[in-house]
């Protein structure tokens, strides 16, 4: 019931973000706008709720290095524009390089146990939710993201900011049903490990 309760007030986050955007706020072309800033707010959290579960959560040790890793590579994804203007075009690229190349080494390692782990928490139903918030960042919001789609709608009337905040919605909506996936999976093994306390 909890993972419900959840996601969906996850989902109505996303949906407030993006309906006080488009009513309070004027869309810009930037970083700054209140969807991107949200989805850095929920990045950020999800890095914390997996440096917290590393020290916490020792039997998953190695899953919320990995899964704090990636949500670390997406933050800085999501801030590709200043690197760009305060360092070098692609430059978010070599830190994540930087990022990624030990972490890598460090996981392919530990491959066995990371596997482990997977096989484990691909049985609570919060590894769904949060898998199904990775399909619409990765593929959904990517191909509607896609300048030629809109065009091929809109025509010569085509507008960049309808494209970007359709992109960007999306994009909040996927982190957000992470973050849901993230929050559930943690709270799913403090319960067990209550249980399992309790019966030893």
């Amino acid at each position: 019931m909890i993972n419900i309760i959840i996601v969906v007030c996850m989902c109505v986050f996303a949906g407030e973000v993006v309906y006080l955007q488009a009513t309070a706020f004027q869309y810009i072309n930037s970083e700054s706008t209140l969807i991107e800033n949200s989805q850095n707010i929920l990045l950020g959290l999800m890095i914390s709720l997996s440096a917290w579960s590393v020290y916490h959560q020792k039997s998953f040790r190695i899953f919320f290095t990995a899964f704090g890793t990636l949500a670390l590579v997406m933050l800085i994804r999501e801030q590709n524009n200043w690197f760009k203007d305060e360092w070098f075009r692609g430059a978010w690229q070599l830190v994540v390089a930087i990022i990624l190349i030990p972490t890598g080494s460090w996981l392919l390692q530990h491959r066995r146990p990371f596997w482990a782990q997977l096989q484990e928490i691909r049985l609570y139903s919060a590894s769904s939710i949060a898998t199904v918030g990775l399909l619409i960042l990765m593929t959904f919001s990517r191909l509607l993201g896609q300048k030629e789609i809109w065009v091929g709608i809109m025509g010569e009337h085509y507008m960049r900011s309808v494209k970007m905040i359709v992109e960007e919605s999306l994009e909040l909506l996927g982190y957000s049903l992470i973050f849901a996936g993230l929050l559930s999976l943690i709270l799913t093994i403090n319960r067990k490990q209550r249980v399992e306390m309790v019966k030893g």
